[in-house]
C-alpha cells in the first residue's frame, strides 16, 4: 500500500527581517517529504502582537480578527492545492507545490463550484507583474488647506492593455474607493496619477501610515471594477443606473474570479 502523503503547514513571524515600521514578515512554513520551505504571505505584523504558539496575531481585536482571517484564507488555499496535487495520483515536488500556491504569471486558473446541484465556473489568466517601484507623497491645496495623496510609482510597459487595481489603507482603515487604472492615456509612461479618496472622514494627514497594495489585473477585472465604480457614484458624471456588473463567472453568480499579481508598500506622511 502506498504511504499516505502528508504536509505540515504553520505560520511564522520572521523577526530577523523587521522593516522600518517595526513589523516583521509572516511566512507560511511548509514541510513536505522532509523538505522545508518558507513562502512569504505579503503580510506583516508587529512581533509583540504575534502569538508563536498559535501562529496568529493577538490580542483579539478588529485588527487581529481581520489579519487572522487572511491567514486562514492562505492556509485553506494551500491545503486545497496540496489535496489537488495529491489526488491526481501523479508525482510532484515541493517546487510544484510552491508554484501552485503562489500562482504563476501567465498561468491560467479555473474555478468550479457546485451549490444545490448548480454549477458555477470561471477561468482567469494571471497578467505579468509590473513592478511597483515606490510610493510618492503628493500635496495639493483644497478649500484653504493642504491635502495629501499618494502616487504609486511604476513604469507601464510599452505594450498597450495593462490594467491595475490599488487598495489603499490609511493607518488601520481601508479606503472604500475603487482605485482602478489602465494605460489608455499613459501607455509606456511612468504613472503620475494619485490615488484619489472619496471620503473626507478618511483624508490623509501628517504622520499617517498609508499602505498600498498594487494588483496587476486582467481587462475583464478592470471592466468589472470600473462598472462598480460608476454605479457607486464616484465615477465621471456622478454614477450610472444600478445593474449587475459584467462577470466572468458562468452560471449566473455575481462577482469576479481573478488571478492577479500582488505587491505591497507603505509610506509615512511627514
Amino acid at each position: 500500500m502506498q504511504k499516505l502523503m502528508q504536509v505540515h503547514m504553520n505560520f511564522l513571524c520572521r523577526q530577523s527581517r523587521i522593516n522600518k515600521r517595526g513589523e516583521a514578515p509572516i511566512v507560511l512554513r511548509i514541510i513536505f517529504r522532509r523538505e522545508r520551505r518558507d513562502a512569504y504571505t505579503g503580510l506583516y505584523c508587529d512581533p509583540t502582537e504575534w502569538n508563536t504558539d498559535s501562529g496568529m496575531m493577538y490580542p483579539i481585536s478588529k485588527k487581529s480578527t481581520s489579519f487572522n482571517q487572511n491567514l486562514d484564507s492562505i492556509r485553506y488555499k494551500a491545503i486545497q492545492v496540496f489535496d489537488e496535487l495529491k489526488y491526481k495520483g501523479l508525482p510532484f515536488t515541493m517546487d510544484d507545490l510552491i508554484k501552485k500556491i503562489k500562482g504563476i504569471e501567465g498561468g491560467t486558473y479555473n474555478l468550479e463550484v457546485v451549490v444545490d446541484q448548480k454549477k458555477y465556473t470561471a477561468s482567469a489568466t494571471m497578467p505579468k507583474k509590473v513592478n511597483l517601484d515606490s510610493l510618492r507623497i503628493n500635496t495639493f491645496p483644497f478649500n484653504g488647506e493642504i491635502r495629501y495623496s499618494v502616487i504609486p510609482v511604476y513604469l507601464d510597459p510599452v505594450t498597450l492593455g495593462n490594467s491595475y487595481r490599488f487598495i489603499q489603507k490609511i493607518n488601520d482603515t481601508i479606503d472604500p474607493t475603487f482605485h482602478i487604472f489602465n494605460d489608455n492615456l499613459n501607455n509606456g509612461k511612468v504613472n503620475q496619477r494619485p490615488l484619489r479618496g472619496g471620503d473626507d472622514n478618511l483624508k490623509i494627514k501628517p504622520r499617517d501610515n498609508v499602505f498600498v497594495e498594487m494588483q496587476c489585473i486582467s481587462n475583464t477585472c478592470y471592466i468589472y471594477y470600473n462598472s462598480l465604480d460608476q454605479q457607486s457614484g464616484a465615477g465621471p458624471g456622478g454614477g450610472t443606473a444600478p445593474s449587475n456588473p459584467p462577470s466572468n463567472i458562468v452560471g449566473g453568480a455575481l462577482g469576479i474570479f481573478s488571478a492577479h499579481t500582488v505587491q505591497r508598500k507603505t509610506v509615512t506622511i511627514r
